[in-house]
């Protein structure tokens, strides 16, 4: 074994190269004012609401918003770890600056979770962490999904966890069990569909051992409880906890065409964000993990069959077939299997730990991952630099905001356009709630937190002022106007993008006249792609 001082002082190859790459991913997220994506924006307002909702000055926020996190209220929302960590342990530092100190812990230890988890497989193969890399800026993370991204570390943590001490050892030793169980929980608690996955995952490769024990002339009782009890009873208070939450999610089901899901599968879909020609290179990072998976399955068939390590094959079979039967859309729950496509493969490189590498394909699968990496940052760091200027130009609004006011913010184009028509991001609609970032800085009651319009985020709106309910009319357009019994207003719209080309939704053009009539014009942009506007009186 190595000595203290020789991991510390002389570092190898790989460890200087996955941390050279994961130094190159943390520099946009610092370097830019802000991060581009969807949904972050709206994460940033729920957690400022959550800093300020007892604050004297705050009454605006109570008057529209009431809280459900961190109480015993017969509820356990699983979207609930980033918000503490935003909200609580990094209260010390503003808003932004938490959101970026979130997101370098999620860029430092995905990589650096997948390199504990290949410890548990073979320690002498952890270079093979260098093939998460590319799966750092996935189209999850674009969508600002930070909660489900958070999941993918817990993931490799609890995988890695029973990879060491579940895996061959006494499933009834209570401080192992006891702390998977407690790793179980904190997946749950950063995303269900991950803990459904990593479950599913699991039994597979429980189930495989337990076979090949029995086949082996085992006693079928003592594989049964070697292999599954301890699985079973670490499982049983984070089950719980999913069967309760997905209780109330409501009977909506949608599938992705079968054909879609296996073209995205195979092309790896679900790393593409903001720029369309990363499909390139997520399809040369999965035919090159297929391939390989492939040949040295060959292989081992014929130098003597699947052996002990290929429960985790087992586990990435388990887990294809779930994104296949696994629906696109269950209850407000959306792009499941977009999020559960990652995970065959994040298996699969812990599967590649079990075979002997030689020097040549080292170095080949460390370029790979560097190299995908890197190729996808050159794609989308100028997208994100050309998003956070156009955003920095029409959040120049929020100066004309006073605090203790509501706004609604209108995004006729959620992607935003060149002068051309052409979108400015593929996939992601950057511009969809732009105006939540107001919100996440001043005292103001954003109109269009979504997230709080639905029971699974710990702040919601009250039910007497749900501007999803009282500001669209019977045809689902928008109404500037709260009914009088409410008690509700709308002080100021803000108008993304409003002579696109492409609106978002066909009623705009019509809601805007509306909006021309009851309000007054106070702000443009010096482009025009911002208009804000001051309700009359």
């Amino acid at each position: 074994m190595p000595s203290v001082a020789a991991v510390f002082v002389k570092p190898s190859r790989g460890t200087l190269l996955l941390a050279a790459v994961i130094a190159v991913q943390l520099l946009p997220i610092w370097l830019l004012t802000r991060f581009p994506s969807q949904d972050g924006p709206v994460h940033l307002a729920l957690v400022h609401v959550m800093r300020e909702y007892a604050n004297p000055d705050a009454q605006v926020l109570r008057d529209y918003f009431t809280l459900s996190h961190f109480t015993l209220n017969r509820e356990a929302v699983p979207n609930w770890f980033v918000y503490w960590v935003l909200a609580d342990v990094l209260r010390f530092v503003s808003v932004p600056v938490a959101e970026k100190i979130l997101l370098s812990a999620y860029v430092i230890l995905l990589p650096l979770s997948c390199r504990y988890a290949l410890g548990g497989v073979a320690p002498e193969n952890r270079f093979l962490a260098v093939l998460a890399l590319p799966f750092t800026f996935n189209f999850l993370l674009g969508m600002g999904f930070y909660n489900f991204s958070l999941s993918l570390v817990a993931f490799f943590v609890a995988l890695g966890w029973w990879l060491r001490y579940l895996k061959e050892g006494d499933p009834l030793k209570f401080l192992p069990t006891a702390g998977f169980a407690a790793l179980l929980v904190w997946v749950y608690f950063c995303h269900a569909v991950t803990l459904v996955a990593l479950i599913v995952a699991l039994g597979a490769a429980s189930a495989w051992l337990a076979a090949r024990d029995i086949w082996g002339g085992g006693s079928v009782a003592r594989a049964l409880r070697q292999r599954l009890l301890g699985l079973t009873l670490a499982a049983l208070p984070a089950l719980f906890l999913t069967v309760s939450y997905a209780s109330g999610l409501g009977s909506r089901r949608a599938w992705l065409p079968l054909g879609d899901n296996l073209l995205g599968l195979a092309t790896l879909t679900s790393l593409v964000s903001i720029d369309n020609r990363i499909h390139v290179l997520s399809s040369v990072l999965a035919f090159s993990l297929i391939g390989l998976a492939g040949w040295l399955l060959v292989r081992r068939f014929r130098t003597g069959g699947l052996g002990a390590a290929d429960p985790l094959l087992a586990a990435a079979a388990a887990l294809l077939i779930l994104n296949l039967a696994a629906p696109q859309q269950l209850g407000i729950g959306g792009l499941i299997t977009y999020r559960l496509s990652l995970f065959p493969y994040l298996v699969l490189i812990l599967w590649l730990a079990t075979f002997e590498h030689p020097p040549r394909r080292r170095l080949a699968l460390q370029i790979l991952g560097a190299g995908v990496a890197l190729g996808m940052l050159a794609f989308l760091v100028p997208r994100w630099r050309d998003l956070d200027r156009r955003l920095d130009e029409g959040l120049m609004a929020a100066r004309w905001i006073e605090p203790g006011s509501t706004l609604l913010s209108v995004p006729v184009s959620g992607t935003g356009e060149n002068p051309d028509g052409s979108r400015l991001a593929d996939r992601v609609l950057p511009f969809l709630h732009a105006g939540d970032f107001v919100a996440a800085s001043k005292t103001v009651v954003s109109l269009d937190l979504f997230a709080a319009g639905t029971e699974a985020f710990p702040v919601r709106y009250r039910p007497e002022r749900n501007p999803y309910r009282y500001l669209l009319d019977v045809e689902r357009r928008l109404d500037f106007q709260y009914p009088r019994e409410t008690g509700g207003r709308v002080d100021y719209v803000m108008v993304w993008w409003p002579d696109a080309r492409r609106p978002r939704y066909d009623f705009w053009k019509g809601t805007l006249g509306r909006l021309e009539r009851d309000f007054d014009r106070v702000y443009t942009s010096p482009s025009g792609m911002v208009r804000l506007y001051r309700r009359k009186g």
